[in-house]
């Protein structure tokens, strides 16, 4: 059970450095194509087959430090959205990067599910709604690996390239004000006595990628924001033989 502390500069699968508020706007989209042989290699040398699957301008990208350093090209943000910087034994054999842009939803900016030999894991790099949150944390992240959905947690999601329905269950212990420690709950673990237990459904369906709470969330300061968002997917990296 891994446990990380969440507060206004620190969330969850996200480190000081890279969790800057995200802008963005869902108006302007066209079509993106990919060239046909677009390689993407690792920091460790391990190559992914690109395939830019979205349908938004770069410059409508949602914004954070982290794809300002890589001028806005997602396959070279994969490195950070999909932690392509690992020794090869432990890089993912495929990322889907799904986004949200549209400023008027309660997470904003970028979903990653990548699929490791434990199965498909979730983890964003997210804002919140200035709106819904004008005090306290701006971001706020969800990491963690995908157990099925309903009766069956005791199984993770083995297949990311397919539609799934999943959740993510985890224990949350408010240290003081906007400062929280999760840990995602396995199959087999117990919440901490002193916190509360919450759930992350994830669905996906297609190109679209839905995230909605159970009957809370630690995000946000207003208990009465519902968190329910559909991120739609940009681009796809697949590990290459070799």
């Amino acid at each position: 059970m891994r446990a990380t502390w969440l507060n206004a500069l620190a969330v969850l699968g996200l480190s000081s450095c890279g969790a800057s508020p995200i802008d963005g706007n869902q108006n302007s989209r066209h079509a993106v194509s990919s060239p046909a042989n677009e390689i993407y290699k690792s920091p460790q040398g391990v190559a992914y087959k690109v395939d830019r699957v979205g349908d938004l301008k770069s410059q409508d990208l949602p914004q954070n430090s982290d794809l300002k350093m890589v001028d806005g090209d997602l396959a070279k943000y994969a490195q950070v959205a999909c932690t392509l910087d690992v020794p090869p034994e432990h890089a993912p054999s495929r990322c889907d990067i799904y986004v949200q842009p549209d400023k008027t939803g309660t997470l904003i900016g970028y979903a990653a599910v990548t699929q490791t030999k434990d199965g498909a894991r979730l983890s964003t790099v997210t804002s919140l709604n200035a709106e819904k949150q004008p005090r306290g944390a701006a971001t706020c992240g969800i990491e963690g690996l995908i157990y099925g959905g309903g009766g069956d947690y005791t199984k993770a999601i083995k297949d990311a390239s397919r539609d799934f329905e999943g959740q993510i269950a985890y224990s949350a212990w408010e240290k003081d004000s906007n400062n929280w420690l999760v840990s995602q709950l396995g199959p087999n673990d117990q919440g901490d006595e002193q916190g509360s237990t919450g759930i992350w459904y994830v669905k996906r369906q297609g190109e679209k990628l839905r995230i909605n709470q159970e009957r809370w969330n630690y995000c946000y300061t207003d208990t009465g924001v519902y968190m329910d968002d559909v991120f739609t997917r940009a681009i796809v990296l697949v590990r290459q033989p070799g």
